[in-house]
């Protein structure tokens, strides 16, 4: 019976082992690739302008990176969410191409011809846009976005370049002690991605994440490559001449003449003042320069509530994918949108999980309030809970830091109910204790 097992075991094993050996084609752009290295090595080791590695040779003075890599296997009107990955990954199914270099050596490459990495998404820390400069990315001559079509739009993605965000890195499997590169270490082992994806090298410079965008990006059927062609795919800054993209400027919200709903802006980087009407101009001139606006909100400690929810409605109009991005809050500041939150978070009966609220009141000037936990409980038969409240009186901002160390949440959010004329000052010197456990907060305005 061992014996047999043995027999069986060996059988599947060497299967598996047929499944994986290369086609005939790819052992052909193998051997082209290593005859490629060797060339290389020899005609530009030597010289400083040049990087050459496996698959991938960049040159700093004409600043452009080539790489080698050949068509995936990939059919018409079939999803992409991938423009290039590596020969590690398995998702040559949803990929334009497959590189014949490894993830890190294209991020190495665009340093060495002078372009800095920028910043991935951090969906926990408030980081909802890609941040970096631009690369123009072309496959066999053609520009990568002439590939895809949106299929609600049913046109081509907008030429607008791919963002060096630099990917991450992360434990080592072996070794947690050790950082590698992410792309190189795990699926999807990505070098340019057609959503926002952590790992990536080169992410979409709009807000795309997977689950919005999936199944929406198709491979147009006039760009289709026979599976397995040898192909060269180029990288190039967008910007050659030294001008930057990436614009990073720090917004200050003071108070003006509130009953006229007018407010002073201060841009702490151009070291002006602006009314609302003229920083929405200021930023319309950055946009139409080819640059990104990159803002971080600060207000002032003497906004009112109903000041600082009308002026983010104005900026939630603004931060879009044609307009400014708004950076995670200042340290002692609530990202933006929390100022307007969906209404349905209130119905507490369709709510999935249960956030704590906290119902602050204003006496003698002096905020206090009551926490609430809302306990679900399923009654035989129902097909809804009965949520069972426990309230806690919360006199100050350390009473509520004790209350949060004593109690479990559901998840670590707070509904906070304010009066509309507290200033932010007030209420951030209330909530704020609590952001380290509950750093999801949304306020509610009480008029």
């Amino acid at each position: 019976m061992k014996k047999l097992l043995l027999i069986l075991f060996t059988g599947i094993a060497a299967t598996g082992c047929l499944a994986q050996t290369n086609s005939p084609i790819r052992d052909t752009n193998l051997a082209r690739v290593e005859k490629t290295l060797k060339t290389n090595q020899k005609k530009y080791d030597s010289k400083e302008n040049f990087f050459v590695r496996r698959g991938i040779m960049a040159d700093r003075k004409k600043q452009i990176v080539t790489i080698q890599a050949e068509a995936a296997e990939i059919t018409a009107d079939s999803i992409v969410e991938f423009f290039l990955i590596d020969e590690e990954s398995g998702h040559d199914y949803e990929s334009l191409a497959i590189a014949f270099t490894k993830p890190s050596n294209v991020r190495a490459a665009l340093e060495f011809i002078g372009m800095k990495a920028g910043r991935t998404i951090d969906i926990r820390k408030h980081t909802f846009w890609v941040k970096g400069e631009r690369v123009i990315m072309h496959i066999n001559g053609k520009r990568a976005e002439k590939y895809v079509y949106d299929e609600d739009e049913d046109e081509s993605a907008p030429e607008s370049g791919m963002v060096f965000t630099g990917g991450i890195m992360i434990p080592s499997r072996e070794d947690p002690n050790i950082m590698v590169y992410a792309a190189d270490a795990r699926e999807p082992s990505s070098m340019a991605s057609n959503y926002n994806e952590r790992d990536t090298v080169l992410d979409v410079p709009r807000r795309a994440p997977q689950k919005t965008v999936y199944g929406h990006n198709l491979l147009k059927p006039e760009m289709v490559m026979k599976a397995g062609r040898f192909i060269e795919i180029t990288l190039e800054p967008e910007y050659k001449d030294g001008r930057e993209r990436v614009r990073d400027l720090e917004v200050q919200i003071t108070k003006g003449t509130e009953d006229r709903g007018l407010w002073t802006v201060t841009c702490i980087v151009e070291d002006k003042s602006y009314s609302v009407k003229a920083l929405i101009k200021y930023f319309r001139g950055l946009l139409e320069n080819g640059q990104d606006p990159f803002v971080t909100l600060k207000f002032d400690d003497n906004l009112t509530l109903r000041s600082i929810k009308t002026f983010c409605t104005i900026i939630a109009a603004l931060d879009t994918n044609d307009g400014i991005r708004i950076e995670p809050p200042a340290k002692g500041h609530l990202y933006y949108q929390a100022y307007n939150p969906p209404k349905h978070f209130l119905n507490r009966k369709e709510r999935i999980n249960q956030p704590l609220e906290l119902f602050l009141e204003k006496k003698d000037g002096v905020l206090s309030g009551v926490l609430t936990k809302y306990i679900p409980t399923w009654p035989e038969g129902s097909m809804q809970p009965d949520l069972e409240e426990k309230s806690f009186p919360v006199k100050n901002p350390q009473n509520l830091r004790k209350i949060l160390d004593t109690i479990d949440s559901e998840i670590p959010a707070i509904l906070v109910h304010a009066p509309a004329d507290s200033t932010h000052g007030e209420v951030m010197g209330f909530v704020g204790i609590g952001l380290s456990s509950h750093p999801l907060m949304h306020i509610f305005i009480a008029e």
